[in-house]
């Protein structure tokens, strides 16, 4: 095999590998057939990995972030900061978002994009966010990391090339 089918067959077993969690983690919360339980973990998919990361993001940090979160039950939209707007920012590890966010956004590099499955144990719990966000409901959220500020250090809000 030459050296560039080899490279062609190594990318294709990475796709399919990605895939393949990517599939696993859509399915990670359940629709409420059969009687399934809930996920009782968090789970963290990074969907975009920059090539470069100079820091990554830790507890005290001021995060600015676009995301999409979805009832995962219903796939309906519940919050939308994606691209349009200012991004939503927030000290990471001080209590300020829910604590599947506290969570599944530590260690994440500027310009990186994590899809998160979040229990209602680390999201709203039994009483869910009325009138978007049912009760004990999972929920799916994409966030892109657009940038990090820690102790007066801003790091530029682009992803690194």
């Amino acid at each position: 095999m030459r050296s560039g089918q080899r490279e062609t067959v190594t990318l294709m077993s990475t796709v399919k590998i990605q895939l393949l969690g990517l599939l696993l983690l859509i399915s990670s919360c359940p629709f409420g057939a059969h009687g399934a339980q809930p996920p009782s973990k968090l789970k963290i998919g990074i969907l975009k990995r920059p090539e470069a990361c100079a820091l990554k993001s830790k507890a005290g940090d001021l995060l600015s972030v676009y995301s999409v979160g979805k009832v995962h039950k219903t796939n309906k939209v519940f919050d939308e900061r994606e691209v349009v707007g200012e991004p939503f920012k927030f000290l990471l590890g001080e209590g300020q978002v829910i604590r599947g966010w506290e969570q599944g956004l530590l260690g994440m590099c500027i310009g990186e994009v994590r899809r998160l499955v979040i229990p209602s144990e680390l999201a709203y719990g039994e009483r869910g966010a009325p009138p978007f966000i049912p009760g004990t409901v999972c929920s799916a959220l994409h966030v892109h990391l657009k940038c990090v500020s820690c102790h007066a250090l801003t790091v530029t809000c682009k992803p690194p090339i």
